[in-house]
């Protein structure tokens, strides 16, 4: 069984034969639905719509079932055919050398024209050519450099090199539709059109092939039924690989914030080990000799202890290191534990979410979830860059300035410097103009950036109250209460040549008032 059903020679022979009550009708109407599709409307005793698609997958013609809609403004390619082809009189629909080649031919008041169509894969092409030859218009217009047979403005028409030389003339007559069938090795009363969903039309029954098979009036029916489903299957399945990206890659970048965060934990779990070697090595720092890497020592229960040290520093600044060691994990616990269950929640939503996109069945079924992805940020590309202990700075974010990201509640990105140098990179080179900026009034602290993905009216109270808390802990004031905390927009944020690092000025801010630590 075939993954999917050509459409061959047979097949628009059989469309060109049931084409032929229109010979004598006129154009009323033309549009372009994308770079590949038209339709052109015909009338002769009844309104008829002939689709032409030359996309390199689905390329096709048949008559279809209503109107496709059309770009504004209107493609040259859809301009060129309706300055010469509107109210024209089709004077022939013929089939070129028995081939995927339509010729529909026009007599109106821009003279005679012939709309040429090959339907012949990435090949597949409509060229409007006149009474010359001459090839007017393109739905794609082919370089030298392209093929060996360039479709070019103004250049005479020629045929696919593939066509036998006494098929070459495009003015020659079609080949019977008998000969046709005679060729597949179908007889004339085995017609019988219709399509299988997923595989195709025919205008004979391929049921006895294996094809679930169901008949149809006419082959253009058939084939509108089975290329609608197509497309449609299509693009579900494109939006849904699209979608599982997206979602992969923030299950992906979560899994990378929740192992950083264990380290983290992990770290602020060790700080009163920190702290207590610290202060043994400042009790034993007399009977430690210089230079040494290790110092054995007993701690307050009596238990001998073996410390690592760097001989290049005294034993007093190895001690100093372990406390600002045990400092900093101990500032960064809640914190991290408040992130760490905030990503894990996220993470959870992101699973549940990508499996409702693998169990959608249609693309109305997507829709919906694409929306809520969408207005989750799930379908912005997150970092998921590792930040561990032994990555090297040019392998961290931010070119390795310490700066760190949070998640505030509706998954809103919180950005805060951890030092001068920090706030002065992302303040100046990382926030962008209508990100906004957070500090701490009238005192020193961290710069905070709210990402609004260039929609500062969309951030909501809870995201500025956990900003400013956070800029309000990386501050002297951390265990104050009622703290002023200046917000602005980052574009109102400037730096004075000359001031120090992490020095700014700023205008058209608001304050807002926060606890600090001990505040809650």
């Amino acid at each position: 069984m075939l993954k999917r059903i050509p459409y061959d020679s047979l097949v628009l022979a059989t469309i060109v034969r049931d084409l032929q009550p229109y010979v004598g009708g006129k154009v009323q109407e033309i549009r372009q639905r994308d770079a590949f599709t038209i339709q052109l409307e015909l009338y002769r005793r009844e309104v008829a719509r002939l689709l032409v698609c030359v996309h390199p997958e689905w390329y096709r013609v048949h008559l279809s079932h209503g109107r496709i809609p059309t770009e504004t403004p209107p493609p040259m390619f859809l301009a060129a055919l309706r300055a010469r082809l509107d109210g024209a009189t089709i004077t022939g629909i013929r089939q070129i050398g028995g081939d995927r080649i339509l010729s529909i031919e026009f007599d109106g008041e821009a003279g005679p024209h012939a709309l040429v169509v090959e339907l012949m894969g990435k090949h597949s092409n409509a060229i409007l050519i006149d009474a010359e030859q001459r090839c007017i218009a393109a739905a794609k217009w082919v370089r030298r450099d392209q093929s060996k047979r360039p479709i070019r403005p103004n250049a005479e028409y020629e045929l696919p090199p593939v066509m036998d030389a006494t098929d070459r003339d495009p003015r020659a007559d079609s080949r019977p539709l008998g000969q046709l069938r005679e060729a597949h090795g179908i007889a004339a009363p085995d017609e019988q059109p219709g399509w299988s969903e997923g595989f195709g039309a025919y205008p004979v029954d391929l049921g006895p092939l294996g094809y679930p098979w169901v008949p149809r009036a006419s082959l253009s029916v058939a084939l509108d039924a089975a290329y609608t489903h197509l497309e449609r299957h299509e693009r579900t399945e494109r939006l849904r690989s699209l979608l599982l990206t997206h979602l992969d890659r923030g299950i992906e970048a979560r899994d990378v914030a929740l192992r950083d965060l264990a380290q983290a934990r992990d770290r602020a779990d060790r700080a009163a080990g920190w702290q207590l070697e610290a202060e043994l090595l400042l009790a034993y720092q007399y009977n430690i000799p210089p230079g040494a890497a290790v110092a054995e020592v007993y701690d307050y229960e009596g238990a001998l202890r073996r410390i690592s040290l760097d001989p290049e520093a005294s034993v007093r600044a190895n001690a100093e290191a372990r406390f600002v060691k045990a400092k900093r994990a101990k500032a960064r616990r809640d914190e991290v534990e408040e992130q760490y269950g905030r990503i894990l929640a996220v993470r959870a939503e992101l699973v549940a979410h990508r499996r409702a996109v693998v169990a959608a069945i249609q693309e109305a079924d997507l829709e919906p979830l694409r929306a809520e992805a969408q207005r989750r940020h799930w379908l912005q590309t997150p970092r998921a860059a590792s930040v561990g202990p032994n990555s090297r700075p040019e392998d961290r974010p931010y070119e390795g300035h310490r700066i760190r990201e949070l998640l505030a509640p509706g998954d809103v990105t919180v950005l805060y410097g951890e030092n001068a140098e920090a706030n002065d990179w992302l303040t100046l080179r990382v926030a962008k103009a209508n990100d906004y900026w957070l500090h701490v009034r009238g005192n020193t602290s961290a710069h905070v950036v709210i990402r609004t993905l260039q929609r500062p009216e969309r951030i909501q109270p809870a995201v500025f109250e956990f900003a400013a808390k956070v800029a309000v802990r990386n501050s002297p004031l951390k265990h104050a209460n009622f703290v002023p905390v200046d917000i602005t927009l980052r574009k109102y944020v400037r730096k004075v040549r000359g001031a120090p690092k992490g020095t700014v000025q700023y205008t058209h801010e608001r304050t807002i008032h926060v606890d600090g630590i001990s505040g809650g």
